[in-house]
């Protein structure tokens, strides 16, 4: 047999086969290269001060321009993963619990700083229709009034630290037929008087009819 005949043929390694292997070359250089990244950065979170700071300004800053991205994940899976709704009740417990003085302090500040927050999630649980109203439009119609009770003209402010003499925080009356629709801002001693007569304007004449007769029957 001639030299040629006894070569043993050696087949060819398709192409696929060699852009599969350097791509996972590629991956496993990745992961060591972020590896060592991490091993790094762990070294001079804990050495230099400097680095340290820039760090946590960095990523503080990403979660303010992130923040509704993340809240948003994250509410969803609160919702919808029990076990991850438990862990993170039991993690916020511990943490209170351990952190009284702090938790104390940043709560204050947090209910500073979202009073139109806080006061929309109150009038999302009154039945408020959210979709049409809203703390700007809040504060639109207060001004509006000239800051006074569409019922008897008391003077009437936003929050509870801008009251003065003589003044209350606005109340938000609505139509109580489901809709949810806001009519006014009225003081509270209005509002709970149209709440008693379940916004029935005949109550309310008879009422005042009484009043201006200002008779005793007995």
């Amino acid at each position: 047999m001639s030299e040629a005949a006894t070569q043993i043929a050696v087949p060819a390694i398709p192409a696929l086969v060699i852009v599969a292997t350097a791509v996972e070359k590629q991956r496993q250089a990745n992961i060591r290269q972020r590896a060592n990244r991490r091993r790094w950065k762990k070294k001079h979170y804990s050495a230099d001060p400097e680095y340290r700071r820039r760090s946590i300004d960095t990523a503080a800053q990403w979660n303010k321009e992130h923040r509704d991205g993340i809240s948003g994940r994250r509410n969803k899976r609160y919702q919808t993963d029990a076990e991850y709704k438990a862990h993170t009740i039991a993690m916020h417990r511990e943490w209170v619990n351990a952190n009284r003085e702090e938790h104390t302090r940043k709560t204050k500040v947090w209910r500073d700083n979202n009073q139109g927050r806080l006061k929309e999630n109150h009038w999302k649980k009154l039945g408020i229709d959210m979709a049409t109203w809203s703390y700007a439009k809040y504060l639109e119609m207060l001004k509006a009034q000239d800051h006074k009770c569409i019922g008897c003209g008391k003077k009437l402010v936003a929050l509870s630290q801008d009251i003065v003499e003589d003044s209350e925080v606005a109340c938000v009356d609505h139509i109580h037929d489901g809709s949810g629709r806001v009519r006014w801002l009225l003081c509270k001693g209005c509002n709970t008087a149209l709440g008693g007569v379940r916004d029935n304007p005949a109550t309310l004449v008879r009422l005042a009819d009484m009043l201006m007769q200002d008779k005793s029957r007995w």
